[in-house]
């Protein structure tokens, strides 16, 4: 059944076959509604337009040898996360053979491609220094990404502290242990930065089973500290099992950013199967194009804001999908991106703003699509006329369409529509439990069309008056 899974999203041209089914179960989403055949043309559509494209020298990244065994993308070398027999811990870089006489037993894709491993090992970056535990390995690593004929590699038995972590253009770092934020690290420091961020740095990936931490408890309570920060880059790929625990202090709130910040750039991928108790933002895409997060679950902390945002004033023809954000301090799920895709995702519980939201000033979402999202309890720290709700189109986000979308128990509207948000569309969605209306729209028009609304405190529809929903 994975393997069918698997095939049928290769075939939709997504450019990860792998899907993380063990997000979407705990997750706690709900079967998807029934398939419609001017939906499922409408997706293969999109999944093809947006998210990342890529090309014979990028590396994709897999989940195991069965997703490579129904791989059909182009890229000509790929990394298995979890590889499993019988591909062994230390040969998890492929290479698709060009040559047509293999010398080895290769792997074959669902192409009939074959696959070989790559002759470059993983090499511990205790070699290169650092032997206790708690050591800190950022001259390790740092050694090690220089080191052309080699991967450096974080094993499962390593845990070590990393500061300030230069990575140049095509630095590839396997994580299968644990990289922690040294004690008392300086109040704006990061684990991982790009070498070059006024120029940009290209092709780097922080990939593996592994986990970077934060270390909340051990830093001053005024630090504003993120994980991984990468300026004016493109083709980053940070895939890994868990991350978090980023300090960023509650009582400075002009400052941005993210436990995972890339600002700028285009064909990036984010994957991190557990991201938790994060500070400010969890994911943050700002201003790029062609990028993912995908296959992602985060719960947020005491000072946590939006799960994941994805937006600028330029960013375009990005992706979200399989994302399940949980208690997060802001808004869920955030897209600011014109022409994009939001697609199998839920908030459940967010205290502040929406479940979802879709455009902020400046920064329209003109064009996106939602399809199957599912908001939960949006804004549970509402009081009085606090406008909280499930789905929100927003500052002039012109021709959003929300498809088979789900909003439960929102503090104040299952949907809402404002400030110029003209041409919505939603279709078969439904609100209920709403604590006022199931559709809002106030300065902006929403068309409806076979939507059901029902069991929302303040009725079905708000009343013509600002804005007016049309019930198609």
């Amino acid at each position: 059944m994975r393997r069918r899974r698997q095939m049928l999203k290769s075939l939709l041209a997504l450019p990860f076959s792998a899907v993380n089914l063990g997000v979407l179960a705990r997750s706690g989403r709900p079967v998807g509604p029934p398939t419609f055949p001017e939906s499922s043309k409408l997706e293969a559509t999109l999944l093809r337009s947006t998210g990342v494209r890529f090309g014979p020298g990028d590396l994709e990244i897999l989940r195991s040898h069965f997703d490579l065994a129904a791989y059909t993308g182009q890229a000509s070398h790929v990394f298995l996360r979890s590889p499993g027999l019988p591909v062994a811990q230390q040969q998890r870089f492929f290479r698709r053979d060009v040559s047509g006489r293999p010398t080895e037993e290769p792997l074959i894709d669902a192409l009939g491609r074959a696959w070989l491993h790559d002759r470059r090992q993983l090499v511990d970056v205790r070699k290169f220094g650092g032997v206790k535990r708690g050591d800190d390995y950022t001259a390790s690593i740092t050694r090690a990404l220089t080191e052309s004929d080699v991967y450096a590699w974080i094993p499962p038995d390593l845990s070590g502290t990393a500061l300030d972590v230069a990575l140049p253009s095509n630095a590839i770092l396997v994580i299968d242990g644990t990289i922690e934020m040294p004690a008392s690290a300086p109040l704006r420091a990061a684990i991982f930065r790009n070498a070059d961020p006024d120029a940009g740095n290209s092709h780097i990936a922080l990939v593996g089973n592994g986990c970077i931490d934060g270390a909340k408890a051990r830093q001053a309570l005024e630090a504003e500290h993120e994980l991984v920060r990468f300026i004016n880059c493109s083709s980053v790929a940070i895939h890994l099992a868990q991350a978090g625990g980023n300090r960023f202090s509650k009582s400075i709130r002009e400052r941005s950013g993210a436990a995972v910040h890339l600002l700028g750039g285009r064909d990036h991928s984010v994957s991190i199967d557990r991201l938790q108790d994060y500070g400010r933002e969890g994911i943050w895409l700002y201003d790029v194009s062609h990028s993912m997060v995908s296959d992602t679950e985060t719960n947020g902390g005491g000072e946590s804001w939006s799960g994941v945002q994805v937006g600028g004033p330029t960013a375009t023809l990005n992706r979200i999908s399989n994302v399940a954000t949980h208690l997060a301090g802001a808004s869920g799920i955030g897209c600011d991106s014109k022409e994009s895709l939001v697609v199998d995702c839920s908030s459940r519980a967010n205290e502040y703003f929406h479940g979802f939201n879709f455009g902020h000033a400046g920064q329209p979402a003109d064009d996106t699509t939602g399809l199957r999202l599912r908001s939960i309890s949006a804004g549970t720290a509402g009081t009085a006329s606090a406008d909280f709700n499930g789905f929100s189109i927003v500052n002039g986000s012109r021709r959003v369409r929300l498809i088979d979308c789900v909003a439960e128990q929102a503090f104040r509207d299952g949907f809402n529509t404002s400030a110029g948000a003209d041409g919505s569309t939603l279709v078969r969605c439904a609100a209920s439990g709403s604590g006022r209306y199931g559709v809002n729209a106030w300065g902006a028009t929403v068309v409806t069309r076979d939507c059901s609304f029902d069991s929302n405190a303040g009725g079905s529809i708000s009343p013509s008056g600002n804005g007016r929903v049309i019930v198609d």
